[in-house]
């Protein structure tokens, strides 16, 4: 059944809907029973590189009330290249809340170049 091979694992809990409750719904479930200081959610489609975590984490012992985000990359869906992703774009959603990759100004790409984590 779904999840045996992750139930395998130490700190892994399976926690189950007992009926479809919806992304968010679930995630909340999620985040209301975990008992970490820090907690990451990752969608079914990610692929995480080594190394991933340790900025970010670094970020929320910096200010634990921060939420951070990786920087993303891309692998096509046409021949499951990899793209790495720009650091010179930043994701966000347009008023239709489409997500879509926009161009940090000059001065934002200016503070990234310091420190990619803080822009």
């Amino acid at each position: 059944e779904d999840g045996l091979e992750l139930a395998k694992i130490d700190k892994v809990r399976i926690i189950r809907n007992d009926k479809r409750e919806g992304l968010v719904r679930s995630r909340v479930r999620g985040a209301d029973a975990a008992v970490s200081s820090v907690l990451t959610f990752l969608d079914s489609h990610v692929e995480c590189n080594e190394r991933w975590l340790e900025p970010l984490l670094e970020r929320v012992r910096e200010d634990p009330s921060r939420v951070v985000c990786p920087v993303i990359d891309v692998i096509s869906m046409d021949n499951f290249q990899y793209i790495g992703a720009s650091a010179d774009l930043r994701g966000g959603f347009d008023w239709n809340l489409i997500f879509k990759w926009e161009y940090l100004s000059p001065s934002e790409r200016a503070v990234r170049h310091n420190d990619p984590t803080t822009a």
